[in-house]
């Protein structure tokens, strides 16, 4: 949800991938302080897969609990059609349901104005001392698909 950077040389995609799968085998078995787990987002009316979500589980002041940092990456042909909801709400309706997670966390750009709206109305609150988006675990998916 912020701008990250210069597209990766194949060599640094390479070392890239193998880095993001060993980080996706240690986050599978168990939850560790800045462990990453990483998750494509799939359009099945394109049948691509033109997104890419990370999370990092960052140490919180609970020993033991984590805030679970969200990121999501679509393509520029990929935007606009409702996949980051999707993807969006799947994942937290996942991170929600693990004890171990206190937060979920959105870093934004200030000029991202989708993503800032995407994640206001999903019940997200701004956090102005740490500048991101913020939900508690207790929130609740509601029939609509949006946090309560």
């Amino acid at each position: 949800m912020q701008w990250i950077g210069e597209p990766l040389t194949d060599s640094q995609l390479t070392c890239s991938f193998a880095a993001a799968l060993q980080q996706n085998l240690a986050a599978s078995t168990e939850l560790k302080p800045n462990s990453r787990l990483f998750l494509t987002i799939t359009d099945p009316a394109a049948n691509t897969t033109p997104g890419l979500m990370a999370v990092t589980f960052n140490t919180s002041v609970h020993a033991n609990r984590f805030n679970a940092e969200i990121g999501i990456m679509l393509l520029p042909f990929a935007q606009g059609k409702g996949l980051a909801v999707t993807a969006l709400i799947s994942l937290c309706q996942r991170l929600l349901q693990l004890p171990q997670v206190i937060h979920i966390i959105c870093r934004i750009t200030d000029g991202n104005l989708a993503a800032i709206k995407l994640v206001s109305e999903l019940g997200f609150v701004y956090c102005k001392q740490g500048n991101y988006y913020k939900l508690h675990n207790n929130n609740k998916i509601t029939d609509t698909g949006r946090f309560a």
